[in-house]
């Protein structure tokens, strides 16, 4: 793999938000602590290829011995991004169609989605290695993400069935891979991206817990056009008032 970030700023950013979103444009300055603090969290990943799991450590690629709410085969995807306030990414998913839950984390707030797969599809998933042309519904929403923050958007698939007498917990394994501008630019090695990332995100991708049931998450299906335009101004409000404040207390 080539020399670069899990979220490379001189990467090409998107296409410009089209339609009824071309006026919801990040402004950039608004956002410039939490991206420089989230490049300097992603920065710290290095190059993952020279990255190795500490010894005794559990593999993330193959997910077991976990509690998890899985009842069925499901492919559930956590989508990173560089937005910091989960009510402006949410309002701007909800602006665009995009179905998801938006939940805030340590690193941005992170979109999440249960991608609907078969039994039979699943085994054959079991033995995908990337994320390219995986899903259509993926692509769409990364596509969509990649256009309403112009930059790289990073997406984790767990691919997890409930286990057996004989394996307890949950199986299957988990893929991540980078989209840049709309289009799949590279898989990641998903053990050692999830293990740099807080424990939530681990728990969200691995299904412990519901997407929907963690504080301040927001489901962006069925919010109306007038209360997201009235999120969206909160929410990079918020942001602001919160960069202000960490820029008093150093």
């Amino acid at each position: 793999m080539n020399d670069k970030n899990l979220f490379d700023e001189d990467a090409n950013r998107g296409p410009e938000p089209h339609g009824d979103n071309a006026g919801f444009d990040f402004d950039q300055a608004d956002q410039a602590q939490f991206d420089a603090q989230f490049e300097d969290l992603i920065s710290k990943l290095g190059d993952l290829d020279d990255l190795e799991p500490e010894p005794g450590s559990s593999d993330l690629d193959q997910p077991q011995q976990v509690d998890p709410l899985i009842i069925s085969p499901q492919a559930r995807a956590v989508f990173l991004t560089p937005v910091a306030s989960a009510e402006a990414l949410a309002a701007l998913c909800a602006l665009s169609g995009i179905d998801l839950v938006i939940v805030p984390t340590e690193v941005g707030a992170v979109g999440v989605s249960t991608l609907e797969i078969n039994e039979e599809a699943f085994g054959m998933a079991l033995l995908a290695e990337t994320l390219e042309d995986f899903d259509p519904k993926l692509d769409g929403i990364i596509a969509e993400l990649n256009q309403l923050t112009k930059m790289p958007v990073v997406a984790i698939v767990g691919l997890l069935a409930p286990g057996t007498e004989m394996e307890p917990g949950v199986t299957g394994q988990v893929l991540a891979a980078r989209w840049v501008g709309g289009e799949f630019e590279t898989d990641l090695p998903a053990g050692l991206v999830v293990a740099q990332m807080p424990l939530q995100v681990e728990d969200l991708v691995l299904g412990r817990v519901e997407a929907i049931d963690q504080k301040g998450a927001v489901e962006t299906k069925g919010i109306a056009r007038w209360k997201a335009l009235r999120m969206l101004g909160k929410g990079l409000k918020n942001a602001r008032r919160e960069a202000r404040e960490k820029d008093e207390d150093l």
